[in-house]
């Protein structure tokens, strides 16, 4: 019984503070220039986008990453499931690429 109380708060509190993060904290956190930023160069270098690209950013979060894709010259969109993500990515990628807020497992793309 303790057990399952306990993993029900764990779930709780991951789908509150990961899941779909919201609020200041997570604009703060989600919208800083750094934020994962060790992982950037090497998922550019593997992807090797050109202008001729688009690229689907799922669970694009704040957009810090899109933002950087989006220097390449390629065409891009981001999704993410939540709406204050949505927001910040809009303000952050400053328009240039369509933010959508969708779940990944619905995307609303053909």
């Amino acid at each position: 019984m303790l057990q399952r109380i306990r993993d029900w708060r764990i779930d709780r509190m991951v789908d509150r503070v990961a899941r779909r993060p919201h609020g200041h904290k997570a604009r703060e956190t989600y919208g800083a220039d750094d934020v994962h930023s060790f992982a950037w160069e090497p998922v550019l270098e593997a992807l090797q986008l050109t202008p001729d690209d688009a690229l689907l950013d799922v669970g694009c979060g704040g957009g810090v990453f899109l933002r950087r894709a989006l220097e390449t010259g390629c065409g891009a969109v981001g999704v993410d499931h939540s709406q204050d993500m949505v927001h910040l990515a809009r303000r952050v990628t400053e328009g240039r690429a369509p933010i959508v807020h969708a779940s990944a497992d619905r995307l609303p793309f053909e």
